[in-house]
């Protein structure tokens, strides 16, 4: 199946915008939808196109590439040859496909923009992981887009259903409750997203059939293929970055779900881990939460690079990974899941999705810590957004909505900074000093 991308727009401004002065760089980590979203949009925008797949090409086309690349009017014309498809000036795209694979290929986009024939997209995966570009020219002739799972406004439109975000966005604007028979239905349409999560491949497998169990074993095959990746690390940081994977449920399910090394090996030191934690956020596995210790409009100038929290990219993948060694249990909360009866950390899940919502909006992850008087304890709060003249700080409840004393003693200590504050729960929407906002209107949220 193939599905409605917000991606899309963002390919199609590019081609008016650039007209063959910049190649399109797609990157994010594996199984988000590049392949499928880039062929669709050629198939679309182009008169032709060729599609290269370096991680599944033959010896001939890494031939063609190796021997011709100086000489692009030979390059073009066994390209041609080879694929049967032919190329019209300034009609035409070629997509790299899985270029980190073949690294000469994305050194050559300099002199193939400047030939300006043809357009070219590449797409990659683990495309930011410096051993990726090792030995080449990264050229400065790519434009980057970032791609990530399916948000909420996605898995509606896969559904078939256009008309429930566009209400959203309305009762967002005008801070309305649903009501409560509404805000339930919605509820547990977020729910069956939350588990399925946002990965073409499962939302496919599942809407099919509807069997949570079928999306269940692509689910297992993506966590697999990341651990193969993960296994390709160099020395001593592939088996912390699979330690840090495989712990990530655990860590998350910590009531303090900074990174600790200590969490997944006694005796570990936090530097021992940082290759690691860089390796997995450049792989875009993992969703890089930074800690601010003096929140306001220009956030990076006060980070604790001490602190930092990570989640996984997608849910229904963090939800496969607590439980997978445990079928049974898995079975058992996915039904209490949908029936709204959850038998495992349901702030974990909350927070990761909000996160992962927050990601696919573009934003940068900040929280805050700050001292609590007369304790070794620090308040924390969840999610802090600077906007233009202020900050939003969000605070995640999955159970009772308040007490929230981090985010009363925030707003307490920097009232001018703020512009709007949120506590993200699982009630309707309610109005007040703090927005109390369900789960499912957070991708919504006006803030900039």
């Amino acid at each position: 199946m193939e599905f409605k991308r917000k991606i899309y727009d963002e390919l199609l401004d590019w081609k008016n915008v650039s007209k063959g002065r910049s190649a399109l760089m797609l990157q994010g980590a594996r199984r988000v939808g590049k392949s499928t979203i880039v062929e669709r949009f050629a198939k679309d925008q182009y008169k032709s196109y060729i599609l290269i797949d370096f991680v599944d090409t033959d010896d001939e086309m890494i031939r063609i590439f190796s021997e011709y690349r100086t000489d692009l009017n030979m390059l073009f014309n066994r390209l041609q040859l080879k694929t049967g498809i032919r190329l019209y000036e300034r009609e035409s795209v070629l997509i790299f496909d899985e270029v980190q694979a073949f690294p000469l290929a994305r050194e050559m986009i300099k002199i193939l923009v400047k030939d300006g024939r043809y357009d070219y997209i590449e797409t990659g995966s683990l495309i930011t992981v410096k051993s990726k570009v090792a030995g080449i020219r990264v050229p400065s002739e790519e434009h980057k887009i970032n791609m990530f799972p399916m948000d909420f406004e996605e898995w509606l439109w896969a559904n078939g259903d256009d008309v429930t975000a566009d209400m959203l966005r309305s009762f967002m604007e005008k801070a309305e409750p649903l009501g409560e028979s509404t805000h339930k239905t919605i509820l547990r349409r977020y729910t069956e997203y939350m588990i399925i999560g946002g990965m073409p491949q499962v939302v496919s497998a599942y809407l099919e059939r509807h069997d949570i169990f079928e999306a269940e074993y692509i689910k297992r095959d993506i966590l697999d293929l990341y651990r193969d990746d993960i296994h390709k690390i160099p020395g001593v940081a592939m088996e912390r970055a699979l330690a840090m994977f495989n712990s990530i449920p655990a860590i998350l399910s910590s009531p303090h779900k900074v990174l600790s090394p200590t969490k997944i090996r006694k005796g570990s030191r936090k530097r021992e881990y940082d290759s690691a934690v860089e390796w997995l956020c450049d792989a875009m596995i993992f969703n890089r939460c930074r800690c601010s210790s003096d929140p306001g409009v220009a956030i990076g100038l006060s980070e604790d690079v001490g602190r930092v929290k990570c989640y996984l990219l997608d849910t229904g993948l963090l939800i496969s990974l607590a439980f997978q060694n445990d079928k049974k249990g898995l079975a058992e909360t996915y039904g209490l899941l949908m029936d709204g009866k959850l038998s495992m950390n349901k702030g974990m899940l909350f927070e990761n999705m909000v996160a992962q919502e927050l990601v696919c909006r573009g934003c940068d992850l900040w929280f805050t810590e700050f001292e609590k008087k007369g304790s070794e304890r620090k308040y924390e709060v969840d999610f802090i957004l600077p906007g233009k003249t202020g900050i939003t700080p969000m605070e995640v409840k999955s159970g009772k909505s308040a007490p929230h004393s981090s985010l009363d003693k925030l707003i307490e200590k920097y009232s001018e900074r703020i512009e709007k504050a949120f506590v993200i729960h699982s009630k309707d929407l309610r109005n007040g000093r703090v927005t109390y906002l369900p789960i499912y209107m957070m991708p919504f949220v006006s803030w900039k």
